[in-house]
């Protein structure tokens, strides 16, 4: 008699967060951000605009406090339990809230988040560390930001190169951004051993896309982008934007190169793109845009 199979459904095995940084530098991260919040809770209101300024600083001290968490370990399982931990919900009951109502429902709010991110601080010694060695341990960024600046800022000139072949034979033609990777590949192993391809990110707003290329070892992605007729230089910006908040979750991406192909000039003012987007750096996610030729 043949067996009946089992209708049991296994369970999602759920990845174990661990640490990013090591564990000292975590507390300290942590540490800061308590203290900065207990200062907000200290400061006195005593009017309307007093109770504005100190909304605007308690948003933007929390939205840091969810960045941080995503960057300060492998999983979003603490920034995703600090998110949710205590959110105030609002009632109106017979019209708008007296601002003093408000400013009690914000250092309940507050507290509460000074307690959620003190309760993550006294976990951290069950949270396993990075296998970080001496010579990972050296800060590689200005090393590794200056092989990329200097390899993408002569890809024009090679790939004009590369179209002189003798006796006319055939050649690598860049016509759109497949022919940009292909080439930078290949310009990459000059200066790179780990270059990985083509790597999911994780989700973000419910959607994954795959970076161009991930420098394991360096911690360093980059974004390739090819202006033509259909993307001009709005489009790039908004891609790019799209790229970065993708790129914030992934937790071996703390640089990232956004190098944009504009062999036909279609990019009015590449400084400004250049600079608009390298002000999203954060202290977790250094952001470098390079607009190739100028």
């Amino acid at each position: 008699m043949a067996k009946r199979k089992s209708s049991r459904v296994e369970p999602e095995v759920k990845e174990i967060a661990k640490l990013i940084l090591t564990r000292v530098e975590t507390q300290e991260k942590l540490q800061k951000q308590i203290e900065v919040g207990k200062n907000l809770f200290d400061e006195k209101v005593s009017n309307p605009a007093e109770f504005e300024a100190l909304e605007k600083k308690y948003k933007s001290w929390n939205n840091y406090n969810v960045e941080m968490l995503k960057r300060l370990f492998t999983t979003l399982e603490f920034s995703e339990e600090y998110y949710h931990y205590c959110n105030r919900m609002m009632f109106m009951r017979g019209g708008p809230p007296h601002w003093t109502e408000e400013y009690k429902d914000q250092k309940s709010d507050l507290k509460d988040k000074i307690d959620k991110l003190e309760e993550i601080l006294n976990r951290l010694d069950l949270i396993e560390e990075p296998n970080i060695g001496p010579v990972a341990r050296i800060d590689s960024t200005p090393r590794t930001i200056d092989k990329l600046k200097k390899l993408l800022s002569r890809f024009h000139k090679v790939a004009r190169q590369l179209r002189k072949r003798h006796d006319n034979r055939n050649t690598l033609e860049i016509e759109d951004e497949y022919d940009v990777q292909d080439l930078l590949h290949a310009l990459l192993k000059l200066e790179f051993e780990d270059i990985r391809a083509e790597e999911w990110t994780p989700s973000y707003a419910a959607s994954s896309s795959r970076m161009d290329f991930l420098l394991k070892q360096e911690q360093t992605v980059i974004e390739v982008k090819k202006t033509s007729k259909s993307l001009k230089e709005k489009d790039v910006g908004e891609q790019l934007i799209i790229d970065i908040a993708h790129y914030r979750q992934h937790p071996d991406c703390k640089k990232l190169v956004c190098f944009v192909y504009d062999s036909e000039g279609r990019i009015g003012n590449p400084q400004g793109l250049e600079n608009d987007l390298a002000s999203q750096s954060t202290d977790y996610m250094q952001i470098v845009v390079i607009v190739n030729p100028l």
